[in-house]
Protein backbone atom coordinates (compact mmCIF):
# COMPACT_ATOMS: atom_id res chain seq x y z
CA UNK A 1 0.00 0.00 0.00
CA UNK A 2 2.96 2.29 1.04
CA UNK A 3 4.49 1.40 -2.41
CA UNK A 4 1.30 2.86 -4.30
CA UNK A 5 0.70 5.72 -2.46
CA UNK A 6 4.44 6.81 -3.17
CA UNK A 7 3.98 6.44 -7.15
CA UNK A 8 0.57 7.96 -7.57
CA UNK A 9 2.39 11.20 -5.78
CA UNK A 10 5.11 10.57 -8.23
CA UNK A 11 2.63 10.53 -11.02
CA UNK A 12 1.07 13.56 -10.04
CA UNK A 13 4.28 15.37 -9.56
CA UNK A 14 5.19 14.37 -13.33
CA UNK A 15 1.96 15.49 -14.25
CA UNK A 16 1.65 18.99 -12.85
CA UNK A 17 5.50 19.45 -14.20
CA UNK A 18 3.98 18.81 -18.05
CA UNK A 19 1.15 20.87 -17.65
CA UNK A 20 3.25 23.48 -16.26
CA UNK A 21 5.57 23.49 -19.64
CA UNK A 22 2.90 23.50 -21.70
CA UNK A 23 1.75 27.09 -20.30
CA UNK A 24 -0.30 25.94 -16.81
CA UNK A 25 2.33 28.87 -15.59
CA UNK A 26 2.54 29.96 -11.84
CA UNK A 27 2.14 33.28 -11.34
CA UNK A 28 5.76 33.72 -11.16
CA UNK A 29 6.64 31.96 -14.21
CA UNK A 30 3.95 34.31 -16.25
CA UNK A 31 5.90 37.27 -15.24
CA UNK A 32 9.15 35.85 -15.99
CA UNK A 33 7.89 34.99 -19.13
CA UNK A 34 6.13 38.25 -20.27
CA UNK A 35 9.34 40.01 -19.20
CA UNK A 36 11.47 37.23 -21.68
CA UNK A 37 9.10 38.70 -24.50
CA UNK A 38 9.49 42.49 -24.14
CA UNK A 39 12.93 41.99 -24.21
CA UNK A 40 12.78 39.90 -27.12
CA UNK A 41 10.05 40.94 -29.44
CA UNK A 42 9.12 39.10 -32.37
CA UNK A 43 10.70 39.81 -35.97
CA UNK A 44 8.52 41.71 -38.54
CA UNK A 45 8.30 39.62 -41.00
CA UNK A 46 7.63 42.83 -43.29
CA UNK A 47 10.79 44.24 -42.30
CA UNK A 48 13.08 40.86 -42.68
CA UNK A 49 11.71 40.06 -46.82
CA UNK A 50 12.25 43.96 -47.83
CA UNK A 51 15.45 44.06 -45.77
CA UNK A 52 16.82 41.45 -47.63
CA UNK A 53 15.99 42.38 -50.74
CA UNK A 54 17.44 46.13 -50.25
CA UNK A 55 20.53 44.57 -49.30
CA UNK A 56 20.91 43.97 -53.47
CA UNK A 57 19.08 47.25 -54.42
CA UNK A 58 18.70 50.81 -53.69
CA UNK A 59 15.41 52.02 -51.99
CA UNK A 60 12.76 53.69 -53.86
CA UNK A 61 9.75 56.01 -52.84
CA UNK A 62 7.77 52.90 -52.88
CA UNK A 63 9.36 50.97 -50.10
CA UNK A 64 8.77 52.05 -46.68
CA UNK A 65 11.68 52.47 -44.31
CA UNK A 66 10.99 51.71 -40.90
CA UNK A 67 12.95 51.16 -37.81
CA UNK A 68 12.93 47.13 -38.19
CA UNK A 69 13.88 47.55 -41.73
CA UNK A 70 17.17 49.63 -40.62
CA UNK A 71 17.68 47.40 -38.06
CA UNK A 72 17.40 43.93 -40.25
CA UNK A 73 19.59 45.89 -42.89
CA UNK A 74 22.30 46.42 -40.52
CA UNK A 75 22.38 42.53 -39.42
CA UNK A 76 22.13 41.43 -42.69
CA UNK A 77 25.36 44.20 -43.74
CA UNK A 78 27.66 42.95 -40.89
CA UNK A 79 27.27 39.22 -42.20
CA UNK A 80 27.81 40.23 -45.65
CA UNK A 81 31.00 42.45 -45.28
CA UNK A 82 33.80 42.00 -43.74
CA UNK A 83 35.51 45.49 -42.98
CA UNK A 84 39.03 46.38 -43.89
CA UNK A 85 41.39 45.80 -41.11
CA UNK A 86 43.39 48.89 -40.59
CA UNK A 87 40.67 51.22 -40.11
CA UNK A 88 39.80 51.73 -36.34
CA UNK A 89 37.94 55.23 -36.96
CA UNK A 90 34.96 56.35 -39.12
CA UNK A 91 34.51 60.11 -39.06
CA UNK A 92 31.81 61.53 -41.32
CA UNK A 93 30.20 64.99 -41.62
CA UNK A 94 27.36 66.53 -39.52
CA UNK A 95 24.13 66.25 -42.05
CA UNK A 96 20.46 65.38 -40.76
CA UNK A 97 21.21 61.62 -41.80
CA UNK A 98 23.94 61.19 -39.28
CA UNK A 99 22.40 63.17 -36.56
CA UNK A 100 19.30 60.43 -36.50
CA UNK A 101 22.38 57.50 -37.73
CA UNK A 102 24.21 58.86 -33.99
CA UNK A 103 20.89 59.71 -31.95
CA UNK A 104 19.32 55.78 -33.30
CA UNK A 105 23.11 54.16 -32.47
CA UNK A 106 22.83 52.74 -36.36
CA UNK A 107 26.65 53.76 -37.17
CA UNK A 108 27.81 52.20 -34.02
CA UNK A 109 26.13 49.10 -34.13
CA UNK A 110 26.75 48.71 -37.73
CA UNK A 111 31.04 49.13 -37.39
CA UNK A 112 31.29 48.92 -33.10
CA UNK A 113 31.46 44.87 -32.96
CA UNK A 114 34.47 45.01 -35.84
CA UNK A 115 36.29 47.06 -33.65
CA UNK A 116 35.63 50.81 -35.46
CA UNK A 117 34.91 53.62 -33.73
CA UNK A 118 32.21 55.94 -35.03
CA UNK A 119 32.27 59.44 -34.78
CA UNK A 120 30.44 62.71 -35.77
CA UNK A 121 32.44 66.36 -37.44
CA UNK A 122 30.34 69.23 -36.54
CA UNK A 123 30.45 72.35 -38.46
CA UNK A 124 32.35 70.90 -41.45
CA UNK A 125 30.80 72.73 -44.08
CA UNK A 126 33.21 73.81 -46.77
CA UNK A 127 35.88 72.17 -44.93
CA UNK A 128 35.36 68.80 -46.35
CA UNK A 129 38.51 68.50 -48.63
CA UNK A 130 40.68 69.59 -45.86
CA UNK A 131 39.58 67.56 -43.24
CA UNK A 132 39.86 64.56 -45.42
CA UNK A 133 43.19 65.62 -46.59
CA UNK A 134 44.70 65.45 -43.19
CA UNK A 135 42.83 62.39 -42.43
CA UNK A 136 39.99 63.72 -40.00
CA UNK A 137 37.02 62.92 -42.16
CA UNK A 138 35.92 59.81 -43.91
CA UNK A 139 32.40 60.64 -45.01
CA UNK A 140 30.70 64.15 -46.45
CA UNK A 141 27.60 65.27 -48.07
CA UNK A 142 27.68 67.90 -50.28
CA UNK A 143 25.34 68.91 -53.44
CA UNK A 144 27.66 69.11 -56.85
CA UNK A 145 28.32 72.29 -56.89
CA UNK A 146 29.95 72.57 -53.98
CA UNK A 147 31.74 69.25 -54.83
CA UNK A 148 32.48 70.65 -58.22
CA UNK A 149 34.79 73.46 -56.72
CA UNK A 150 36.82 70.99 -54.80
CA UNK A 151 37.28 69.27 -58.27
CA UNK A 152 38.67 72.08 -59.42
CA UNK A 153 40.64 72.79 -56.64
CA UNK A 154 42.41 68.87 -57.44
CA UNK A 155 41.77 67.91 -54.02
CA UNK A 156 41.92 64.69 -53.21
CA UNK A 157 38.20 63.49 -53.09
CA UNK A 158 35.70 61.69 -54.48
CA UNK A 159 32.09 60.36 -54.83
CA UNK A 160 30.38 57.05 -54.45
CA UNK A 161 27.10 58.19 -53.94
CA UNK A 162 25.06 59.99 -55.98
CA UNK A 163 21.30 60.77 -55.68
CA UNK A 164 18.21 61.57 -58.07
CA UNK A 165 17.83 65.20 -59.84
CA UNK A 166 15.95 67.08 -57.43
CA UNK A 167 12.14 68.70 -58.03
CA UNK A 168 12.32 72.33 -58.85
CA UNK A 169 11.30 73.18 -54.83
CA UNK A 170 14.49 72.71 -54.10
CA UNK A 171 15.29 76.34 -54.45
CA UNK A 172 13.15 78.80 -53.94
CA UNK A 173 12.58 82.87 -53.97
CA UNK A 174 11.14 84.42 -51.43
CA UNK A 175 9.88 87.95 -50.83
CA UNK A 176 8.07 89.82 -47.94
CA UNK A 177 4.48 88.82 -47.22
CA UNK A 178 3.42 92.23 -47.74
CA UNK A 179 5.44 92.57 -51.04
CA UNK A 180 3.49 93.21 -54.21
CA UNK A 181 5.59 90.47 -56.30
CA UNK A 182 3.44 87.63 -57.20
CA UNK A 183 6.36 85.78 -59.87
CA UNK A 184 9.72 85.59 -61.09
CA UNK A 185 9.34 88.25 -63.69
CA UNK A 186 7.73 90.96 -61.37
CA UNK A 187 11.41 91.14 -59.58
CA UNK A 188 12.71 93.04 -62.74
CA UNK A 189 14.87 95.97 -61.85
CA UNK A 190 14.88 94.86 -58.18
CA UNK A 191 17.37 93.76 -55.71
CA UNK A 192 17.75 90.15 -55.24
CA UNK A 193 19.92 88.10 -52.93
CA UNK A 194 21.96 85.05 -52.66
CA UNK A 195 25.17 83.93 -51.58
CA UNK A 196 27.76 83.28 -54.33
CA UNK A 197 29.26 80.34 -54.77
CA UNK A 198 26.66 77.92 -53.95
CA UNK A 199 23.44 76.48 -55.92
CA UNK A 200 21.24 79.32 -55.08
CA UNK A 201 23.18 81.50 -57.01
CA UNK A 202 23.67 79.38 -60.01
CA UNK A 203 20.27 78.90 -59.62
CA UNK A 204 19.50 82.48 -59.88
CA UNK A 205 21.31 82.96 -62.54
CA UNK A 206 19.42 80.57 -64.50
CA UNK A 207 16.38 82.14 -63.34
CA UNK A 208 17.67 85.36 -64.76
CA UNK A 209 18.60 84.31 -67.70
CA UNK A 210 15.74 82.35 -68.36
CA UNK A 211 14.21 85.72 -68.06
CA UNK A 212 16.58 87.59 -71.22
CA UNK A 213 18.09 89.94 -67.77
CA UNK A 214 21.26 91.11 -67.84
CA UNK A 215 23.52 90.79 -64.86
CA UNK A 216 23.54 94.20 -62.86
CA UNK A 217 21.33 96.08 -65.58
CA UNK A 218 17.66 94.35 -65.19
CA UNK A 219 18.15 93.20 -61.83
CA UNK A 220 20.33 94.17 -58.31
CA UNK A 221 22.67 91.25 -57.19
CA UNK A 222 23.37 91.24 -53.35
CA UNK A 223 25.84 88.71 -52.23
CA UNK A 224 25.11 88.25 -48.36
CA UNK A 225 24.98 85.07 -45.71
CA UNK A 226 22.24 86.68 -43.74
CA UNK A 227 19.40 86.20 -46.53
CA UNK A 228 16.80 86.50 -44.13
CA UNK A 229 17.65 89.57 -42.52
CA UNK A 230 18.07 91.25 -45.34
CA UNK A 231 15.07 90.24 -46.99
CA UNK A 232 12.95 90.75 -43.68
CA UNK A 233 14.67 94.73 -43.10
CA UNK A 234 14.17 95.65 -46.70
CA UNK A 235 17.68 95.73 -47.90
CA UNK A 236 16.56 93.60 -50.57
CA UNK A 237 13.52 92.80 -52.24
CA UNK A 238 14.06 89.25 -52.53
CA UNK A 239 16.69 86.31 -51.52
CA UNK A 240 17.14 83.06 -53.63
CA UNK A 241 17.85 80.15 -51.15
CA UNK A 242 17.43 76.65 -50.27
CA UNK A 243 14.17 76.48 -48.21
CA UNK A 244 16.33 75.07 -45.71
CA UNK A 245 15.61 74.96 -41.59
CA UNK A 246 17.34 78.27 -41.79
CA UNK A 247 15.04 80.28 -43.35
CA UNK A 248 11.81 78.53 -43.97
CA UNK A 249 11.21 79.69 -40.72
CA UNK A 250 10.48 82.91 -42.11
CA UNK A 251 7.41 81.55 -44.64
CA UNK A 252 6.41 79.05 -41.61
CA UNK A 253 5.72 81.87 -39.68
CA UNK A 254 4.01 83.75 -42.16
CA UNK A 255 6.56 86.73 -43.02
CA UNK A 256 7.61 85.84 -46.07
CA UNK A 257 6.17 83.98 -49.42
CA UNK A 258 7.62 82.27 -51.88
CA UNK A 259 7.08 82.96 -55.37
CA UNK A 260 9.08 81.07 -57.60
CA UNK A 261 11.43 77.96 -57.75
CA UNK A 262 14.37 76.65 -59.94
CA UNK A 263 13.42 76.48 -63.52
CA UNK A 264 11.68 73.78 -64.57
CA UNK A 265 13.79 70.98 -66.30
CA UNK A 266 16.38 73.52 -66.07
CA UNK A 267 20.10 73.23 -65.71
CA UNK A 268 20.21 72.80 -62.12
CA UNK A 269 17.20 70.73 -62.01
CA UNK A 270 18.59 67.93 -64.62
CA UNK A 271 22.18 68.66 -63.82
CA UNK A 272 23.32 70.62 -60.75
CA UNK A 273 20.89 69.90 -58.08
CA UNK A 274 21.96 66.63 -57.16
CA UNK A 275 23.79 65.33 -53.84
CA UNK A 276 27.04 63.21 -53.91
CA UNK A 277 28.41 61.36 -50.54
CA UNK A 278 32.47 61.74 -51.50
CA UNK A 279 35.43 60.35 -49.44
CA UNK A 280 39.25 60.79 -49.58
CA UNK A 281 40.33 59.21 -52.99
CA UNK A 282 42.70 56.46 -51.74
CA UNK A 283 40.36 56.00 -48.72
CA UNK A 284 37.00 55.25 -50.85
CA UNK A 285 39.21 53.39 -53.49
CA UNK A 286 40.93 50.82 -50.79
CA UNK A 287 38.10 50.22 -48.34
CA UNK A 288 35.30 49.17 -50.42
CA UNK A 289 33.62 47.19 -48.29
CA UNK A 290 33.32 49.77 -45.37
CA UNK A 291 32.28 52.14 -48.32
CA UNK A 292 29.46 50.07 -49.10
CA UNK A 293 28.25 49.53 -46.02
CA UNK A 294 28.38 52.92 -45.04
CA UNK A 295 26.55 54.32 -48.38
CA UNK A 296 23.40 51.59 -47.52
CA UNK A 297 22.87 52.95 -44.21
CA UNK A 298 23.13 56.37 -45.67
CA UNK A 299 20.78 55.62 -48.30
CA UNK A 300 18.34 54.03 -45.44
CA UNK A 301 18.59 56.75 -43.25
CA UNK A 302 17.15 59.84 -46.17
CA UNK A 303 14.60 57.31 -46.75
CA UNK A 304 13.43 56.87 -43.20
CA UNK A 305 13.24 60.30 -42.77
CA UNK A 306 9.93 60.83 -45.60
CA UNK A 307 8.74 57.67 -43.53
CA UNK A 308 8.55 58.85 -40.11
CA UNK A 309 8.97 62.62 -40.23
CA UNK A 310 7.63 63.49 -37.16
CA UNK A 311 9.69 60.78 -35.53
CA UNK A 312 12.89 61.76 -37.37
CA UNK A 313 12.92 65.40 -37.20
CA UNK A 314 12.27 64.81 -33.70
CA UNK A 315 15.35 63.06 -33.43
CA UNK A 316 17.28 65.99 -35.03
CA UNK A 317 15.83 68.47 -32.88
CA UNK A 318 17.38 66.91 -29.63
CA UNK A 319 20.72 67.94 -31.33
CA UNK A 320 20.14 70.81 -33.48
CA UNK A 321 17.58 72.15 -31.24
CA UNK A 322 15.87 73.04 -35.07
CA UNK A 323 12.08 72.87 -34.71
CA UNK A 324 10.92 69.65 -36.01
CA UNK A 325 8.36 71.29 -38.58
CA UNK A 326 11.47 73.43 -40.04
CA UNK A 327 13.13 69.94 -40.82
CA UNK A 328 10.36 68.73 -42.08
CA UNK A 329 9.55 71.37 -44.53
CA UNK A 330 13.05 70.96 -46.09
CA UNK A 331 12.93 67.34 -46.73
CA UNK A 332 9.60 67.27 -48.04
CA UNK A 333 11.09 70.38 -50.90
CA UNK A 334 13.91 68.36 -51.10
CA UNK A 335 12.73 64.66 -51.20
CA UNK A 336 14.09 63.24 -54.63
CA UNK A 337 17.40 64.03 -53.14
CA UNK A 338 16.55 61.26 -50.60
CA UNK A 339 17.34 58.35 -53.31
CA UNK A 340 19.52 56.99 -54.93
CA UNK A 341 20.22 57.93 -58.63
CA UNK A 342 18.20 56.53 -61.31
CA UNK A 343 21.09 56.88 -63.77
CA UNK A 344 24.04 55.31 -65.12
CA UNK A 345 27.85 56.17 -64.42
CA UNK A 346 28.40 57.69 -67.84
CA UNK A 347 25.34 59.95 -68.06
CA UNK A 348 26.19 60.88 -64.24
CA UNK A 349 29.76 62.05 -65.55
CA UNK A 350 28.18 63.81 -68.82
CA UNK A 351 25.81 65.85 -66.60
CA UNK A 352 28.48 66.73 -63.97
CA UNK A 353 30.10 67.68 -66.93
CA UNK A 354 27.75 70.05 -68.59
CA UNK A 355 26.90 71.79 -64.98
CA UNK A 356 30.45 72.26 -64.95
CA UNK A 357 30.87 73.96 -67.96
CA UNK A 358 27.38 76.09 -67.75
CA UNK A 359 28.85 77.39 -64.48
CA UNK A 360 32.41 78.58 -65.82
CA UNK A 361 30.02 80.43 -68.69
CA UNK A 362 27.78 82.07 -66.40
CA UNK A 363 28.72 82.28 -63.16
CA UNK A 364 32.16 84.67 -62.32
CA UNK A 365 32.80 82.54 -59.48
CA UNK A 366 33.28 79.01 -60.76
CA UNK A 367 37.01 80.03 -62.78
CA UNK A 368 38.47 76.41 -63.59
CA UNK A 369 37.82 74.48 -66.52
CA UNK A 370 37.00 70.32 -66.30
CA UNK A 371 37.39 67.51 -67.28
CA UNK A 372 35.50 65.07 -65.62
CA UNK A 373 36.17 61.81 -67.29
CA UNK A 374 39.96 62.47 -66.15
CA UNK A 375 39.32 63.84 -62.59
CA UNK A 376 38.87 61.41 -59.49
CA UNK A 377 35.13 62.63 -58.49
CA UNK A 378 33.96 59.23 -59.47
CA UNK A 379 34.66 55.98 -58.10
CA UNK A 380 33.30 53.59 -60.48
CA UNK A 381 33.02 50.63 -58.24
CA UNK A 382 30.30 51.53 -56.31
CA UNK A 383 27.57 52.96 -59.43
CA UNK A 384 27.18 49.32 -60.98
Amino acid sequence: MKNRLVAMILVLAVTAGTLAGCGSRTPAQNAQAAEVSADSPAVDSNASALAKELIDRHTTPDDVITEAVIEEVIGLLKQKYTYEEDVKEIKYAADFQTYIGDGKGWFKKLFDEAGIRTARVDDASDQEAVLMDRGDLHFANRMLYPYLTYIASNSRVTAFYETRNPQKEIISIFVRADAPYEKFSDLKGKKIAARTSGCQYAALLELADDQGWTFGEDWEFVNTKELKEALLSGEVDAVSSHPRENINSIVLSGEARIISNAVPDGIYVNNGGSRVVFGPTQFVKDHPNIVRAYSKLYELISAYTLNNKEEAAATVEQVTRVPAANNIYWWENSSQTHYFTELPLDQLKANAQTYADWLLEHDSEFTVALDIASSTAFDEQYFD
